[in-house]
This record gives C-alpha cells, sequence and structure tokens, in this order.
C-alpha cells in the first residue's frame, strides 16, 4: 500500500471511529457500531505497525518511533458541535 493511500485509510477509519464514538444517537444503543469501527482502527493500526494514543482533546496515532502520523481533534465530532 503506498504512503498516500495509507494516510488517507488511516485518516478515514479514525473518523468513522470518532464519528460512533463522540456521537450518542436518542433511544439507540450505539455500542455495536462503536466497537465495529474500533476494531477496524486497531487491526488497520496493527497491520501498519502504529500505536494509538487518545487524551481527551486528540486522537493521536502515532509509528512505532514515535513520528506522529495523524492527529485529530475530538471537538470537530462532538454532538453538541454538530448540531450548530
Amino acid at each position: 500500500m503506498r504512503g498516500v493511500s495509507r494516510r488517507e485509510n488511516l485518516e478515514g477509519l479514525a473518523k468513522l471511529y470518532l464519528l460512533y464514538k463522540q456521537n450518542d444517537v436518542y433511544n439507540r444503543e450505539n455500542e455495536f457500531s462503536y466497537s465495529y469501527e474500533k476494531g477496524r482502527l486497531d487491526g488497520f493500526c496493527l497491520a501498519c505497525s502504529y500505536d494509538i494514543d487518545e487524551t481527551s482533546e486528540y486522537l493521536i496515532i502515532k509509528s512505532r518511533t514515535g513520528a506522529t502520523i495523524l492527529k485529530i481533534n475530538k471537538d470537530e465530532f462532538r454532538s453538541d458541535s454538530m448540531a450548530r
């Protein structure tokens, strides 16, 4: 897999994971969708030798050497900010 397509795939999986994690659906369990997306992101990171570091503000994906590959602000995916 090329570096560009790897980055695009990683970014897409990370955004889907944050969408399912941050947004609650009224009167509906979101646990299965969240677990599925978490597994997809974990599997991709395992295959590419990346580590996931999640803070209260950011989702950070780093290579095993410590270089930051992707950093996403979680505030963009909170349900209260998406309603505006």
